[in-house]
């Protein structure tokens, strides 16, 4: 109930008719992956910001998959880790789709490097 009612109030708030409320879709979904045959990392870790406001935990879905969040749009600076491997830093700007109803979604593989 409350996904709904806050789909509907992202809905209204861009000016968007009903049919635009059916689903959420996520802004930026990540798959990380480690280097050493490009297996699911699932102790992976992924924050990141949002236009430059307070640091947040993505959303940890399990054996290496992230969704950073819903239908927002804007610059996401993502700081991606796991144990014995690299970190890496990424950028990923997410824009609304035509009609302003939902983003444009990014789905991305990160292969992290083991370390040496």
């Amino acid at each position: 109930m409350r996904i709904l009612l806050g789909l509907t109030l992202i809905a209204l708030a861009s000016g968007c008719d009903d049919a635009c409320t059916e689903i959420a879709v996520a802004s930026v979904s990540l798959q990380v992956e480690s280097g050493d045959g490009a297996r699911p990392l699932p102790d992976a870790e992924v924050s990141f910001t949002l236009d430059g406001g307070p640091a947040r935990d993505a959303e940890h879905l399990g054996e290496g998959e992230f969704i950073l969040a819903y239908e927002e749009a804007g610059t996401f600076e993502v700081d991606i880790g796991a144990d014995g491997h690299e970190r890496v830093e990424r950028s990923y700007a997410v824009v609304l789709a035509e009609g302003g109803c939902h983003v444009e979604p990014i789905d991305e593989v990160v292969v992290l490097a083991v370390e040496e």
